[in-house]
């Protein structure tokens, strides 16, 4: 739990790519606010190679609602 910002996408990644790594096990990851290229682009700094591990190991789940979902909640 923390605001926009304090590292709870780096922590759950980093936690993901360590368990697909070590383990040799997969792993699936939900995004809820930012896409899954979104994501991957931003974790490219930490040299996870990522793009790699998703072919086989790590798996992204697009869970975003779209705009017109949030309009209806909203009502």
């Amino acid at each position: 739990m923390g605001g926009p910002g304090c590292g709870k996408t780096v922590l759950a990644l980093q936690c993901l790519v360590n368990r697909a790594r070590l383990a040799q096990e997969a792993g699936i990851f939900v995004a809820c606010e930012e896409s899954a290229e979104q994501i991957i682009a931003n974790a490219d700094t930490f040299v996870w190679d990522l793009p790699a591990l998703t072919k086989k190991k790590l798996f992204f789940l697009d869970a975003r609602l779209s705009a017109e979902v949030v309009n209806r909640m909203r009502r």
